[in-house]
């Protein structure tokens, strides 16, 4: 089993969520902010390393929409017959970039994103990052896998193009990757490319070794099909929410 850290938090947010995933995939359409984040990491790592760089806002944003059909969130179907009608369903956006928000709003997104990066590349610069590097560790039976955004002899760095709140254990998480691979606690970082904030962290061995266990635990409850459903506020945002009934017994 191969767990990143996406799908480790999916487990640990529903672990039915995290089944249906592996059971029913579902390919599809592509997210703007997915887009916009991994264009502007690529921006960010080449003023990082004085690159040139000359595209105006616009040309990133139409660079990142190309010939893709335009579809805002909220008309998104939602209820589905069965798991393969919404497999059919997602199949046929292939080819379609879905917005939340207008497409001026997000050139000034794009526009800000490059005028904070540019004016915090300083804070970067002169410790020989690495960026965008893979690191893989066992962990029991399985493994535990991330790319890190920026990577130095003692630092982890985690880039985020919105606000930093609610990514501390995907810190925490790199941050043992990088402790398994090296025996060392790094330095941790987390920084955002949109509102210039910046966090830091250092993780103890301890903490870092109890997470180890917690993600063994927890592949261990999955290698014995342990999949129990959990509500949540994070129902509303599950593609599978409206056939889940057909599995969740009655409370």
């Amino acid at each position: 089993m191969k767990l990143s850290y996406s799908s480790y938090m999916r487990y640990k947010t529903c672990p039915l969520w995290f089944r249906l995933e592996r059971e029913y995939p579902l390919r599809g359409p592509m997210f703007a902010e997915l887009l916009i984040g991994q264009r502007m990491h690529r921006y960010f790592y080449d003023i990082l390393h004085f690159r040139e760089f000359n595209m105006a806002p616009e040309e990133i944003w139409n660079e990142i929409k190309g010939n893709r059909r335009l579809m805002h969130r909220s008309d998104f179907c939602q209820e589905f017959e069965d798991f393969q009608e919404m497999q059919s369903y997602y199949a046929s956006l292939k080819n379609t970039l879905v917005l939340s928000m207008d497409e001026e709003e997000y050139v000034r997104k794009i526009e800000r994103i490059i005028e904070v990066a540019s004016q915090n590349a300083h804070r970067f610069r002169g410790k020989r990052y690495r960026n965008e590097v893979w690191l893989q560790s066992r962990v029991g039976n399985g493994e535990i896998y991330g790319i890190i955004d920026l990577l130095s002899q003692d630092d982890v760095v985690e880039l985020k193009t919105g606000r930093i709140e609610g990514y501390d254990l995907q810190l925490e998480f790199y941050s043992l990757l990088f402790y398994l691979k090296y025996y060392r606690v790094p330095r941790s970082t987390i920084f955002s490319l949109y509102t210039g904030e910046m966090k830091n962290v250092r993780f103890s061995s301890n903490w870092l070794e109890k997470l180890y266990n917690e993600i063994k635990e927890n592949m261990k409850n999955m290698e014995k099909g342990v999949f129990t459903p959990r509500r949540g506020e994070w129902c509303r945002y599950c593609p599978y929410r409206s056939l889940c009934e057909e599995i969740i017994p009655d409370e």
